[in-house]
């Protein structure tokens, strides 16, 4: 049977080769053009240089190989297309072709499966089935490796899911369960692991994560730290969270890589926080990095205070007093609340000892008043 069929084809493509005649074998019904050949029952090969081997075929197009049966009228098996081999059985649409679609000599001619315009050397247009325990599709680069550079492998046994690995150089073995150099597994309720291959949510990474924008609905539970880098190409933006809860280029919360912080502003002035806003807090303790720097030396001896008519004349030139900043100062600075309550309550010491020394001065005129009028 093997030598039959041999020899038919071989005298088919010697028929077609030369196109000298049409030929047909067994060949009831069917429509044969010079140059053509047809094997089988109610086939037309109308095509230039064209081969129909089957039933109920119809091949139309020059330079083509159509092989199958399809069902009689107006469903015979169909190859419309030049320079194509075409496999069909019982529809008038192939299931297999092999399409050239261009001259290029060097390139291979591309394969469809359930399309008859493969648009790569493999194009499927439909589903497909991988079946088999420990099935694996692999990917290899330009380097030939034994088992391929990417692979990806439905597992089954302690964990049961979709495994994205890195083949070892090893030969595979069909019941092999290793899960070694994993780096996504998509297991069959739904979680998906990075790094490893039993994720217990649905997405659990282990190693570090490096993202440009993060979108949550459900809380981030962490176990270690969290380390966010520079955002946006600024290498001062830290992290910027907005009122939706997104890590965005621009944001309500602002923390530079010096540990600075902005609300409401992205413009820290070096300070550690900068808000743009109202500030609203219980209570607020200003740590003084000096305790010298509290102005108990008023009340020392050796303290000098100046005199009032030092402090009008200054008014009068300065239009505030020593020591506290101008109106000026504070529209460009800003005012430093733990430096300018120490100043305040210097000034209430200087003014509390000058009230008591202009007391003894009223009590010590009262007495040498009150001797001049003693009758």
């Amino acid at each position: 049977m093997k030598t039959k069929l041999t020899l038919l084809l071989l005298l088919a493509a010697f028929s077609v080769l030369y196109a000298k005649a049409q030929t047909c074998i067994d060949c009831t019904g069917s429509t044969i053009s010079k140059g053509s050949c047809a094997i089988g029952r109610n086939n037309n090969s109308t095509g230039t240089a064209s081969i129909a081997i089957g039933c109920n075929l119809h091949a139309t197009a020059s330079n083509t190989l159509l092989m199958g049966w399809g069902l009689k009228g107006n469903y015979k098996l169909k190859d419309t297309i030049p320079n194509s081999i075409m496999l069909g059985v019982g529809s008038n649409i192939p299931s297999i072709t092999i399409l050239k679609k261009n001259i290029i000599p060097t390139q291979p001619a591309f394969t469809g499966i359930g399309t008859i315009n493969p648009r790569q050397m493999l194009h499927i247009d439909g589903n497909v089935l991988i079946s088999g325990t420990y099935s694996y599709l692999m990917f290899e680069s330009a380097t030939p490796s034994l088992n391929g550079n990417f692979g990806i492998r439905y597992t089954e046994g302690h964990n049961v899911g979709l495994n994205f690995f890195i083949p070892s150089n090893e030969p595979i073995v069909r019941n092999d369960t290793a899960t070694t150099n994993s780096l996504l597994f998509i297991k069959t309720n739904g979680h998906i692991g990075i790094g490893t291959t039993n994720p217990s949510t649905k997405l659990h990474v282990e190693g570090g994560i490096l993202s440009t924008s993060l979108t949550t609905s459900k809380n981030i539970t962490v176990g270690g730290n969290i380390k966010i880098n520079s955002l946006a190409g600024n290498t001062k933006k830290m992290l910027l969270i907005n009122p939706n809860g997104t890590l965005e280029a621009t944001g309500e919360l602002y923390i530079t890589s010096d540990g600075n912080v902005g609300i409401g502003t992205i413009v820290t002035n070096n300070y550690k926080l900068a808000v743009n806003g109202n500030l609203c807090a219980e209570k607020m303790v200003v740590e003084l990095m000096d305790d010298n720097e509290w102005p108990d030396y008023v009340f020392d001896e050796s303290y000098k205070m100046s005199d009032l008519y030092q402090i009008e004349n200054y008014i009068k030139q300065n239009r505030h007093l020593p020591d506290i900043p101008s109106a000026e100062e504070i529209s460009e600075t800003g005012i430093d609340l733990g430096k300018m309550n120490m100043i305040l309550l210097q000034k209430i010491e200087e003014v509390t000892l000058m009230l008591i020394k202009q007391q003894k001065e009223i009590d010590t005129l009262k007495t040498q008043l009150n001797s001049i009028h003693k009758p």
